[in-house]
């Protein structure tokens, strides 16, 4: 998978999900205003978003709150979003613990705001 950039969703609760500058800058320039964003997930199920400055730092907002709501994400996500067009996002998720046993080790780099994934495993469940 073609992976445009990866999150960990820290708060459930938050009504916005900061978004890394590095990939804002390079897929959407710079200044930014507000921008209408499709997300949509493999269940079938979409939502529009809008990211906006917040705190001079791009996230996404306005929307973000059902996405997390609809998908019923919990605290430590790996959120996984794919870039399907301009303005379309296919998100993917991994809750930690699917398997016994935590699916990801990461360590996060605050210097910009990113957050780096060093190794990634998912567990495969075979129904």
């Amino acid at each position: 998978m073609n992976v445009s950039f990866v999150k960990i969703l820290e708060d459930p609760n938050s009504l916005k999900l900061e978004l890394p500058l590095s990939y804002v800058y390079k897929h959407f320039g710079r200044p930014w205003p507000r921008i209408h964003l499709k997300i949509v997930h493999e269940s079938g199920k979409s939502w529009t978003v809008i990211m906006k400055t917040l705190d001079s730092r791009p996230a996404l907002a306005d929307g973000w709150a059902a996405v997390v709501k609809g998908l019923q994400l919990p605290k430590d996500s790996l959120l996984v979003f794919k870039s399907i067009l301009h303005d379309v996002f296919e998100l993917k998720f991994f809750i930690d613990g699917v398997c016994g046993q935590s699916y990801f080790t990461y360590q996060r780099y605050t210097q910009l705001g990113l957050t780096v994934c060093i190794f990634i495993y998912v567990c495969t469940l075979l129904i």
